[in-house]
């Protein structure tokens, strides 16, 4: 086997310096964009692609620089320059005692930004999200801040006021009686984007205080966040993150640790988290199975999973994998934050060229009525979207949790039946490799406990109904919190397994194809979003990136995938599986118990 290593200096291309004239005239036009601005300087500059080039201390873009060097060279004012500052370059030109102040009203509002004094009405509130979009959009931002009300000083009524209050108390945004206006829209969408930097400042300045593996994190470069997210987060396939290990007769097989593997594994975890225990060199990254050279611990980039020798690992090796999941898991959180800032405009992707597509035939399955409109329960029908309980979704706690959307999947006259419109969490069926059933299953006693506490008020519990559920795989239950089982998902989105059994899937191009089919005739309500708190917990999540190596390897188009993540289905299966649903359109698929893989729970209400 060759050794064939995944190279980062082939992911980034060269950037021309920029001409003469242009770096001649640009302090005039600099001077005259910032004339109003406080002076700030960031000791953080990017690297790669996202260079920043400093002039008198600012961080501008290097696109921007460019953009800014064809005005000059034209003719065209400062003045028009001025709409080359993104949102993050305004988030940048924050100095800390600015950011600190941001980071203390969360601290001190009970970790919500805070509450109005009254609602937004029906046009504020279309007018604030076409306003988002222009702001996130870098195409609007406002001429001033939020003011803030003094100590002891009252609202009269007029414009919007921030009344910041003692400590563990929500603050108070007054409004004033009348339409509010753009402007004072766009103050509180710049107020709220400058709330979310400054706590992803602040926790990043303060990990890089510590001197420990955080601070070994916070302190990675563009170039190295971009590395280890293409590395593991672009995989082909949805089974990653696992063990391949040669057998005696060279071939790779899918394993576990062994068990003094697994118990010298946790023990270097704990010193490498409290006692700066690092690896010597970084794990290598191979491009495909194919590449593993038999030696050592490598890094599949096709499949995401580990690739070991056929001997007992040494520390050094598990410190390597330990060190490149913790990088690996925090370069994903980090792009994320980054995208949400105005930072980057997407996930980075490998170059490469598009290849040609199969077109996949239509009508195979009978089209779905439209899905998806929002009501107020009593009046929701089958197919409407519902909104019930609140659980965290977007990683971010300091905000609280976020509403839940639910699908209707059944309706009696006093009862519905709901499903989770995106997977809500990643966790394994069970903790143990092990042939389990729904009613032993982990995931059973976490949704009947910890999240029906959490994503619940005790109003809302009231309504939940406990429900016998049939399982074919062992005992019948009685839950308040489910996963729907096979023959549920099949009979609540129609799908019929005679008509896709007798599509031929003797070969894998086949297979892949009837995944497509699926993925593009079936109820679009099968196939869910991933959230960022699924995201963090470790669930894995269809991107543009697979679906661009998909094409190449398939010819075939996935990009209906993306974003999608796979999910669990309550019946177990043999082999120590439980079955699911594929981000790539798998209706029949099943997975070891103790993967992680998405969580849509289903409950049923009195209405």
């Amino acid at each position: 086997m060759s050794g064939k290593r995944f190279n980062i200096e082939e992911l980034f291309t060269s950037v021309d310096e920029l001409p003469n004239i242009v770096l001649e005239k640009k302090q005039d036009a600099y001077d005259k964009i910032y004339a109003d601005a406080s002076s700030a300087k960031s000791d953080s500059v990017g690297k790669g692609k996202n260079t920043i080039h400093h002039f008198n201390g600012w961080r501008i873009p290097k696109s921007a620089v460019f953009i800014l060097g064809a005005l000059l060279m034209t003719g065209a004012t400062a003045y028009a320059a001025v709409s080359l500052l993104t949102r993050w370059d305004r988030m940048k030109n924050m100095d800390y005692d600015s950011v600190a102040q941001y980071y203390e009203d969360i601290q001190s509002s009970g970790n919500l930004l805070f509450v109005k004094s009254r609602n937004f009405t029906e046009q504020e509130l279309e007018r604030y999200f076409e306003l988002k979009k222009e702001y996130e959009n870098n195409l609007r931002f406002p001429e001033y801040e939020i003011t803030r009300l003094a100590e002891g000083e009252s609202y009269e009524g007029a414009g919007i006021c921030l009344e910041i209050t003692k400590a563990g108390e929500e603050h108070i945004l007054y409004l004033p009686d009348s339409e509010l206006t753009d402007e004072e829209l766009l103050e509180i969408i710049e107020y709220q984007a400058k709330q979310d930097y400054s706590l992803f400042e602040m926790q990043r300045l303060r990990a890089l205080e510590k001197g420990n593996y955080e601070s070994r994190l916070a302190s990675m470069t563009d170039e190295e966040i971009d590395y280890y997210y293409l590395a593991f987060w672009t995989c082909v396939t949805d089974v990653s993150n696992g063990y391949y290990r040669e057998n005696a007769d060279n071939q790779m097989g899918l394993t576990t640790l062994t068990e003094s593997e697994s118990i010298r594994y946790q023990t270097l975890l704990a010193k490498y988290e409290g006692e700066n225990l690092f690896p010597k060199k970084e794990l290598t990254v191979i491009e495909s199975p194919g590449d593993y050279s038999g030696s050592g611990v490598s890094l599949c980039r096709y499949d995401a999973n580990f690739y070991l020798p056929n001997s007992e690992l040494t520390d050094e090796e598990l410190l390597e994998i330990i060190d490149f999941r913790k990088k690996a898991e925090y370069a994903h959180y980090r792009i994320a934050q980054e995208i949400k800032l105005g930072y980057r405009n997407q996930y980075p992707t490998l170059p490469g060229e598009q290849t040609s597509v199969t077109e996949v035939p239509s009508g195979l399955f009978a089209e779905t009525e439209g899905k998806g409109t929002i009501s107020p329960i009593p009046d929701a029908q089958i197919g409407d979207i519902v909104y019930f309980g609140e659980y965290e979704q977007n990683n971010l706690s300091y905000n609280g949790k976020e509403e839940i959307a639910w699908y209707v999947l059944d309706k009696t006259d006093d009862t519905m039946t709901l499903l989770s419109v995106k997977i809500l969490d990643g966790r394994p069926y069970s903790s143990t490799l092990a042939y389990t059933t729904w009613e032993d299953s982990d995931l059973r006693k976490w949704l009947n406990n910890e999240f029906y506490d959490n994503a619940f008020s005790d109003t809302e519990r009231e309504q939940i109904v406990s429900v016998l559920l049939e399982n074919i795989d062992g005992q019948n239950t009685e839950d308040y919190v489910y996963l729907l089982s096979f023959n549920e998902f099949l009979s609540y989105f129609g799908v019929d397994l005679t008509e896709l059994d007798s599509l031929d899937t003797s070969t894998t191009e086949n297979a892949n194809l009837k995944c497509l089919r699926c993925h593009e005739n079936l109820d679009s309500r099968i196939y869910a979003e991933v959230t960022e708190a699924a995201l963090a917990n470790g669930l894995w999540s269809w991107t543009e990136e697979t679906t661009k190596q998909f094409k190449e390897i398939t010819k075939l188009d996935f990009s209906c995938a993306n974003g999608k993540g796979s999910w669990w289905l309550r019946t177990s299966s043999a082999n120590d599986s439980a079955h699911t649903i594929e981000a790539m359109g798998g209706i029949e698929a099943t997975q070891y118990v103790n993967a992680i893989y998405g969580i849509r729970p289903v409950i049923q209400i009195y209405y």
